[in-house]
This record gives C-alpha cells, structure tokens and sequence, in this order.
C-alpha cells in the first residue's frame, strides 16, 4: 500500500501528485545518499537506476546509470519503468520532475541539509517502500553513532569546511557542515548568514580558521591541492593547519556520516 508520509518537521518531503498503483518495486535514485540509505533499510534489490556518482554499496555500481545529480536523463528514466523516482532537493531537477509528472511517475524530493533531515528521509522512505522496522533500526543506529561523536574531547577551535575549489565554497550556517563542527565541538569560522558562501583567498586569510577541513580532495588524499598553493604558507603562519578528508560519506547525510565524523575527529590533533 502507498504512503507519503507528513511529517511537521522544517523540511519536509515533497512529493509528486501521481502514486504508484501497486506495490513500489522498481525504484530509481537520482542521489548518492538516497542510495546508500535504500540499500541501508534492506531495500537495496529494488532499485533499478542510480546515478553515475552513485557507489556505495559496491553492487550499486553495476546498476543502470540514468546520468548525474544535477543532469539525470528523462529517457533513461522512464525506460526502467520505474514506481518511484528519489531525489534531493535542488533547482536544477525541476525540469526533470516536470517531466516526471507528465509521464505520470512518482517521485519524492527530500531536503538534505541538516542532520535531522536524515531521520524524515529515513522514516519516509520506510514507509514508501514497507520497510519501516529497518528505517527505525537505521534511525536509532545514527542517533547512537552521532552521540558517540559528541561524547569525545572537544575541539575547542575554529575550523572551515570547505566543499568546492575555484570557487571556494564553504559549509555556512543551517547545513550539516557546520552541524559537523559543532557535534566535535569546533566553531564555524565562518560567521555570516549564508548557507553555502562562496569566498576569496583575501576572506579566508583573515578568517584565520585553525582548522581547514576539506572534503573535496580527490584521490587518496596524500597530495597536497594546488589550489591553496598561493596562500597556504601564509595561513599556515598564522595557525591554520590543513586536513584533507577524502571520505565521500564525510558529503552525504548517509548512515556512514557519523563514523566519518568520528574519524575526522580523532585526526584533529
């Protein structure tokens, strides 16, 4: 039987008008978060499309590509007949639920901003797909791996985290980034009101963050990024210190966060 679920929480799902006639068996993920959690709840057998970016669970990788998070296909979709289309919530897929729509497929749009967001995903996806015992039993198991990141030292520093280069974009206030910070006990040195601000070289010198946490390393994280190659020196001189953390979980509000919080914790020497 279908359910969308309504909840009364700040970022609540949306979902479209139409709803599968059956059973939802045939799913397909436009999100490599919502793929982990689907495989996470014990549903990982009924996806049937994800994304090119989608990897984790390992099987995942031999699924059907419908293209990427801000560009997947409406042909390919709909060529996997699929009974539910899952996304994350950004501007660039309204084309695709519109198409979504006159084709008559559902789908649910959810917000992944926050650590509470992955209770409301967990909880609905639980219970779109009949799973609702494995949804509590994942949600209870983020709750008790987040109060173990909470339960250690505090950092007592100010840290960036930083999510893009050229330009650079850092985690700002309301996202799970600075939320991250704030669960190991760091403050955000970034003080201002937007969401994902994007700054100069001038700003994040005079920010003198203590740590520099970037998670958009690519590799295995041994290379030091050209790109603070102009300032690094510089920061270094007034007390920043740099962690690379090339851990993709450390990006998505999956069940593997909280351990990758924890990890990056116990690096913060």
């Amino acid at each position: 039987m279908w359910v969308i679920a309504l909840f009364l929480a700040a970022h609540d799902p949306i979902a479209s008008a139409a709803k599968p006639t059956k059973a939802v068996a045939r799913v397909i993920s436009v999100s490599p978060t919502l793929t982990e959690i689907v495989c996470a709840i014990g549903a990982c057998d009924r996806l049937v499309g994800v994304t090119r970016f989608c990897d984790m669970p390992e099987r995942v990788k031999a699924l059907p590509k419908i293209g990427g998070f801000v560009d997947p296909s409406v042909e390919a979709a709909l060529a996997l007949k699929p009974d539910l289309v899952l996304l994350t919530m950004n501007g660039a897929n309204k084309p695709f639920t519109e198409a979504l729509d006159r084709a008559k497929v559902a789908w649910i749009a959810f917000h992944d901003d926050t650590l509470d967001d992955f209770a409301v995903i967990v909880k609905t996806l639980g219970e779109s797909l009949a799973v609702q015992a494995n949804a509590k039993s994942a949600i209870d198991q983020f709750e008790r791996d987040l109060a173990l990141v909470s339960s250690q030292a505090k950092v007592n520093a100010t840290a960036l985290v930083v999510y893009g280069h050229a330009p650079l974009i850092v985690a700002g206030p309301e996202t799970f980034g600075a939320e991250l910070l704030a669960r190991i006990g760091a403050s955000n040195a970034y003080d201002g009101k937007q969401r994902y601000p994007t700054l100069d070289f001038e700003t994040l010198v005079r920010l003198k963050p203590r740590w520099l946490i970037d998670v958009d390393m690519r590799g295995d994280g041994s290379a030091e990024p050209e790109y603070y190659q102009p300032i690094r020196a510089l920061l270094e001189k007034t007390g920043t210190r740099f962690v690379f953390a090339p851990d993709p979980a450390l990006l998505r509000l999956g069940p593997r966060l909280p351990n990758a919080m924890l990890a990056l914790r116990m690096g913060l020497r």
